[in-house]
Parts: structure tokens; sequence; C-alpha cells
């Protein structure tokens, strides 16, 4: 049996325990606000997973979200439709990726380097031109994209319960098709001496 199938079970048993102990945790509605809640950090965590199966690390996604959020409240303060709102949004997040990527993969340099440091550029440039103020004076149709806050929630935690499925789908690429292996231990090329009895020589 292979270790994602025994993961599996194990998430299922746990599930079971919860619904014979804690029945209303399996209501809809609170399913619903439990991935809405949780709908910013699944995101990035589906992004990271990919990145992980690539065999590489990024420490800068909080930054990036915090950069992103912040282009996403000035477009809509702009007056912007929604859909361009998160287009713009997706491209800001994408040319940040691109960046650590062009420094990680035309450069070769390591990837927790990288992002160490654009995790504090990012960080402190978005400080230093915020001010540390809240994105304020936004559209009443920003929240929830304007479709009100009932439909809001059950699009945002589609989105958000749909974001899984595209990384499992994405995942055989990013590894290949088969489970990253360990690194290999490197040959050990230190000379070994051994005495022969008979002629003195070395081995």
């Amino acid at each position: 049996m292979t270790r994602p199938l025994w993961v599996a079970l194990a998430w299922a048993a746990l599930l079971a325990v919860v619904a014979a102990v804690a029945p209303a945790f399996f209501d809809p509605v609170n399913l619903r606000d439990l991935v809405v809640r949780a709908s910013p950090l699944l995101i990035v965590a589906c992004g990271m997973t990919i990145v992980i199966l690539a065999r590489q690390i990024d420490i800068s996604v909080g930054s990036q979200f915090a950069i992103c959020g912040v282009v996403a409240g000035l477009l809509a303060r702009t007056g912007l439709p929604m859909p361009l709102v998160a287009l713009g949004t997706m491209a800001a997040g994408a040319g940040l990726g691109l960046i650590n990527g062009l420094l990680v993969a035309r450069l070769g340099l390591p990837a927790i380097v990288v992002t160490l440091a654009t995790l504090v550029a990012w960080r402190e440039g978005l400080r230093f031109a915020t001010e540390g103020v809240w994105v304020q004076d936004l559209p009443a149709g920003f929240q929830w994209f304007g479709l009100g806050q009932d439909v809001g929630r059950w699009l945002v935690g589609c989105a958000a319960a749909a974001a899984p499925a595209h990384t499992a789908a994405a995942a055989p690429s990013c590894s290949g098709g088969r489970r990253p292996a360990a690194p290999s231990t490197p040959p050990d090329r230190t000379p070994r001496w051994r005495a022969s009895s008979a002629c003195g020589r070395r081995w």
C-alpha cells in the first residue's frame, strides 16, 4: 500500500471520528465558512506544493501575497471592473514569481537565498510605499466580487476547493510523473590504503 493511500485512510478515519463526536462540524454553512476563511492560505499552499514538488522552496510567498492584495485594492479604487482587477492582481503575482524564477533557474542561485532576499525586499518596499496605511475608499463591489455576501462566499469557497484539484492534476508534470527521489549520497572518494602482507603495496 502506497504512502498517499495510508495518509488518505488516516484522514478519512479522523473525519469519521469528528463526524461521530461533533456532527455539526459538517454543516454546509460551517464548511463554507471554514473554506472561505482558509482560502488565502489554501491558495498559497497549492502554489507551494508545486514549488516543493519541483525540489525548490519559496519563502517570499507571504510578501508576494501582501503585495498582490495591495495591488488589488489600488486597481479596484481606480474604478476598474472586478475581472480586470483579478487579472491585474494575478499578473502582479506572476511577475514577482518570474523574478524569483529567473534568479534561480537562469543564474543558478540557491532558491532559499533568492527568496529570502526577495522576502525582505518586497516586504520593506511595500511598507515604504504604503507607509503602513491600509488601502481605503474601496468600491462597494470590491467585496465578494460585487455579488453579495451569500453568493460571494459560495463563489470563493468553490474556487478554493477547486485549487487542490488543479494542484493534484499538475503535480505529476512537476515531479516527472514519479515521486521525487532523495538526493543521492556522493561517492566517498577518500583514498583507501590497505597494506598487503605479501608485498606491502597500496590498493
